[in-house]
């Protein structure tokens, strides 16, 4: 056997070997990262549930946030009211 017949039969074997190794792959339980790496369009329920919790406390947080904005912007505008009313004091009169 010369070294192109060794190469193909050290090919075949690795071939083989490497088919036997993934004999075992995807007959387990399904995992998140197995679900999204295989493509599946069926989420685990579980991985559901804890993304749906995830998103409800995001969307609250947000809210709060804007809320805490909308109640900061009401204050500004009422604080800008008497702005620029009042008497004119010397350095707002003075022209560099």
């Amino acid at each position: 056997m010369g070294v192109a017949g060794q190469s193909e039969k050290e090919r075949v074997a690795a071939v083989n070997a490497q088919a036997k190794g993934d004999a075992w792959r995807n007959n387990g339980p399904k995992t998140a990262w197995g679900v999204l790496a295989q493509g599946d369009d069926e989420p685990l329920p579980w991985y559901q549930k804890t993304a749906d919790k995830l998103h409800a406390k995001t969307m609250v947080e947000a809210g709060d946030v804007d809320t805490i904005s909308k109640s900061g912007v009401t204050n500004q505008k009422t604080s800008d009211v008497w702005r620029g009313k009042g008497p004119v004091t010397d350095w707002e009169s003075s022209n560099p």
